[in-house]
């Protein structure tokens, strides 16, 4: 029987949090480090909310929603979290959090309610005792205190390495070199399912990291059309959507390769949800996981005005202008009749998303609308609710796939942003000469902690979002 070790001894990894721990339970034994802990505490969603911080500043924010549980926008219109808002996380995360903490205790042999016990009291008892992994050991969260220096020494005992070098760890295998042991040539299949992924924020512009750039996506999907090799697509969404324009940009591409009579499966990955559902409309079939982060159907635009900084600051705006439509500019009050026409456009746009949804799953609009209006769903339950086909993964999705094309056998055609060959030129001697480019930590700290909203909306652009800023775990 192969042993398996979970262990959190790295200077910057001494803490389980609910996924290292999840994982780390299903492990025959258990070791922490003597400054280590447990930090299962479940799930937690905070907050900032600016609506003083932008009065204070005169800064005024323009905000149109369409669907009642659309959040997103309540930072700059609140300054506390929504009923709305709470009621939505909550259905998702407590039905997870649940499903967590029994796979926790069952990996452990624990009782159950074990870990929501230690989660609800764990302050109190590290008062008490300020040994955070005494704590742990006691409830029998981990098996043993060590030290780096001890775990080395067990793991030689137990599986020495061929240099029988007690203060290395056991031989390994890198995931590069075992991939690379695969042979290829064994599948001589002429038949290939391109798998497009949709991995990030869904803006316009090239695929970066954290970011499902439309154009690069577009070229890949059209590069998959053109080939004739191709027989099926499965288009992999990872994302909680973006620019609506950027989403149907991709939707576009999607039609032109259904138009060509070959079937579109969508595999939703961890979060697949507002523009990430928009582009799944033109499939055959969608396939979720079953803690898939879906839903999220709505819409929403934020438009900020100068007028309130300019009142203060003593600056008067005026001119004269051709027509009626160009006399406002954003450093004036927004008049009536454009929030009017704007927010008319908002409400038409999640009229087309929810109708784009209606028409794929074979579903009257008005059965969609309840379950739309920004509702985030886990995979399972938006299966019951007939928002995704099957529950499965990628596998399955490219088994579907090739059944739907009538393929007997087939070879996986993923597409990628091509490499630049000056970055691929640069990174490699980068990588050869060793060299580490150090960033000011300050800045380090300002990329991590800055709000998602100011990395998606751009307040120069009149952008029309359908992103989901309620599906970040923590």
């Amino acid at each position: 029987m192969l042993k398996t070790v979970a262990n959190e001894l790295l200077p910057t990894l001494r803490i389980y949090g609910n996924s290292s721990y999840l994982i780390s339970s299903q492990a025959d034994m258990v070791m922490v480090n003597e400054y280590g802990g447990v930090s299962a505490f479940g799930f937690s969603r905070k907050r900032e909310y600016y609506v003083d911080f932008y009065k204070n500043i005169k800064l005024n924010f323009n905000i149109f929603t369409a669907g009642d549980f659309k959040s997103g926008p309540e930072p700059y219109t609140r300054d506390s979290m929504s009923e709305n808002d709470k009621l939505a996380w909550n259905e998702f995360a407590n039905p997870m959090w649940k499903k967590m903490t029994g796979m926790m205790e069952e990996g452990r042999g624990l009782p159950i309610g074990t870990i929501q016990t230690y989660g609800d009291t764990a302050y109190e008892m590290m008062v008490t005792n300020p040994e955070a992994a005494q704590v742990a050991y006691e409830i029998g969260l981990v098996d043993k205190i060590v030290t780096r220096e001890e775990l080395k020494e067990w793991m030689f005992q137990q599986y020495p390495n061929k240099e029988e070098d007690r203060y290395a760890f056991p031989d390994s295998i890198s995931i590069y070199d075992y991939l690379s042991t695969i042979d290829e040539q064994k599948n001589q299949s002429k038949n290939n399912i391109a798998v497009i992924n949709v991995e990030g924020a869904i803006m316009t512009g090239e695929t970066a990291y954290g970011v499902a750039g439309s154009d690069t996506i577009v070229e890949n999907i059209q590069s998959a059309t053109q080939d004739k090799t191709v027989k099926a697509m499965v288009l992999r969404v990872n994302s909680p959507g973006g620019d609506v324009w950027a989403s149907e940009l991709i939707t576009n591409a999607l039609i032109e390769f259904k138009e060509s009579g070959r079937p579109i499966i969508s595999s939703m990955g961890d979060i697949a949800a507002s523009g990430g559902v928009w582009v799944t409309t033109n499939s055959d079939e969608i396939w979720a996981e079953k803690d898939t982060l879906t839903g999220s159907i709505g819409v929403y635009g934020i438009i900020p005005t100068l007028d309130g900084i300019y009142d203060w600051a003593g600056i008067k705006v005026d001119g004269v202008s051709s027509t009626k439509a160009a006399e406002w500019d954003e450093r004036e009050s927004m008049p009536n009749e454009v929030k009017d026409a704007i927010q008319a456009s908002i409400d038409n746009t999640y009229f087309k998303f929810v109708t784009k949804v209606a028409e794929n799953r074979g579903m009257a609009y008005e059965e969609v609308l309840p379950i739309a209006g920004g509702r985030i769903w886990a995979g399972y339950k938006a299966l019951e609710l007939g928002l995704v086909d099957k529950i499965g993964d990628l596998d399955d999705a490219l088994l579907s796939a090739a059944e739907k094309a009538g393929l007997e056998d087939f070879k996986v055609k993923t597409y990628k942003k091509p490499v630049d060959p000056i970055d691929a030129l640069l990174n490699g001697l980068l990588e050869n000469i060793n060299i580490k480019v150090d960033v000011d930590p300050r800045l380090e700290l300002l990329s991590t902690t800055l709000p998602k909203q100011l990395k998606v909306i751009n307040p120069t652009k009149k952008s029309v979002l359908a992103y989901c800023f309620d599906c970040d775990l923590e």
